[in-house]
């Protein structure tokens, strides 16, 4: 009964398209990375590229090491930690909803121009920034 009642007009071609979220250019942080990894100690720089360059997992790195897991942890945890303090010595980054990093704003007129500096980079939002 019901099937029968529903009206059969075409579907409105008007309707406007379903709204896609497009991902914005993200800058390119790989550079200064590889600059900031430079500046770390020499544990710290190895902890963080065997697990995050490499894949090791946090347990095989302690076995690489002869570590306790306990132990190899903390240094990861403080050698993330050192290289974060680093960026953010450098920059302000700017996060969208999802935590990504969409621009990076330097925190002081001369750090724009110190070559290990991510932020030397021109805004990738203008619109942002009148």
């Amino acid at each position: 009964h019901y099937r029968r009642a529903r009206p059969g007009g075409a579907v409105n071609d008007a309707l406007p398209e379903p709204a896609t979220e497009t991902e914005p250019d993200l800058p390119d942080l790989r550079p200064a990375v590889r600059r900031f990894l430079d500046q770390l100690s020499s544990e710290h720089r190895e902890a963080l590229l065997a697990t995050e360059w490499e894949g090791l997992t946090q347990a095989a790195y302690a076995a690489r090491l002869d570590l306790s897991l306990p132990a190899a942890k903390s240094r990861v945890l403080r050698a993330r930690a050192e290289l974060k303090r680093l960026l953010d010595e450098c920059c302000q980054f700017e996060l969208d909803r999802r935590g990504t990093i969409v621009e990076a704003i330097p925190r002081t007129p001369t750090s724009a121009e110190n070559s290990d500096c991510i932020c030397r980079l021109p805004p990738l939002r203008p619109d942002l920034h009148p």
